[in-house]
């Protein structure tokens, strides 16, 4: 480790359906990484979980994107084992996955990583799971904020069971939504009743069901980062408004125009700094590291989360990029970050 750059690899793709956002938030990374500080060696995962890993590292500068594109073009997608045996011919000093969905955000590579004696960048297994998992990090979270009233129900359970106990506890609006999805991946939206039945039936074929509340209110998303010290820093604060939406949905984070998101220093809003000292309660309740974000819904002066994410996703239509510029953090120096931190803590 001292007699030459660390190695850390990048797996990004995977067969989520956001796997698109994955591939764009890897590209990102990859560009942004300092390489004059790290070798850098990006695996893209097909949608069929294969490896596609390259022989060497990426150069230490200059231009990278043609090198990406070909890198899912011209490779032999490798088994995961074949791919892995390729990895470790060298030495591995750190995994960074921004793979989502299962084998991503839910912890499996962590805990390949911690099998293999090798770090993984980010939150731990623990903290993936719980995040990963939308009703128990819901029960983990209730001591601290209001969380959208919700109903949890086992995979298996009839759909015309779950309607009629849905019609009896809950008033539309609500999300009918899978589990383990990522990214409003697979939610539906019940506005009234007479679409509630079809909705769940399409949910309870994907996965277990989480039926909740729509909260109203101002929607905004919360990002923490941590840093060398271990002390927490808030980016700057992004609102959500809804355009041609109802909410800020899967679409919206792939195409610009759907909603609005303002980016800016709030310093002085209360809701906001309310918004701030929750997120960081929760960041170290479930025992995130290194990065997460939280989608939150001010109202008056009660905030409610939504969700937890412990993976950064980029996009023209997800708010980390505008963040961190409203926030006069370089992308570089952001990463830098999180892998020195991981660093640290393992050595």
């Amino acid at each position: 480790m001292r007699d030459k750059k660390p190695h850390v690899v990048v797996f990004f793709g995977g067969d989520s359906a956001n796997r698109d956002l994955s591939v764009e938030t890897g590209h990102w990374v990859c560009h942004y990484l300092p390489r004059d500080a790290y070798e850098v060696t990006p695996v893209h995962v097909t949608a069929d979980g294969k490896w596609q890993v390259p022989q060497g590292s990426l150069p230490r500068q200059g231009p990278i994107k043609r090198m990406l594109s070909a890198l899912t073009q011209t490779l032999k997608p490798l088994s995961p084992a074949d791919g892995l045996q390729r990895l470790l011919a060298r030495p591995t000093g750190a995994f960074l996955s921004v793979l989502r969905g299962k084998g991503g955000d839910d912890g499996a590579m962590h805990s390949l990583g911690s099998s293999l004696k090798i770090p993984v960048i980010g939150s731990d297994v623990r903290a993936c799971q719980l995040t990963y998992d939308k009703h128990l990090c819901g029960q983990h979270l209730h001591d601290i904020a209001p969380v959208p009233r919700q109903e949890y129900y086992r995979a298996g359970t009839p759909a015309d069971e779950i309607t009629q106990d849905v019609r009896d506890r809950f008033v539309p609006p609500l999300f009918v939504k899978p589990i383990h999805h990522d990214g409003s991946v697979g939610l539906e939206y019940v506005e009234d009743l007479d679409g509630l039945a079809a909705a769940t039936k399409r949910v309870a074929t994907i996965d277990e069901v989480l039926v909740q509340q729509q909260v109203s209110g101002t929607e905004l998303t919360i990002s923490l980062i941590e840093n060398d010290n271990g002390s927490l820093t808030a980016l700057a604060p992004t609102i959500i408004v809804p355009q041609h939406t109802a909410y800020y949905d899967s679409l919206a984070k792939r195409r610009p125009g759907r909603v609005v998101l303002h980016t800016k220093d709030q310093r002085g809003n209360k809701l906001v700094a309310r918004a701030e000292e929750i997120a960081r309660a929760a960041f170290e309740h479930l025992g995130c590291r290194g990065y997460a974000s939280f989608d939150m819904i001010a109202d008056g002066s009660s905030v409610t989360v939504l969700d937890v994410n412990t993976v950064p996703v980029i996009s023209s239509a997800t708010p980390l990029a505008a963040q961190l510029r409203e926030s006069h953090l370089h992308p570089s120096h952001f990463l830098h970050t999180l892998v020195r931190r991981s660093f640290s803590e393992a050595y």
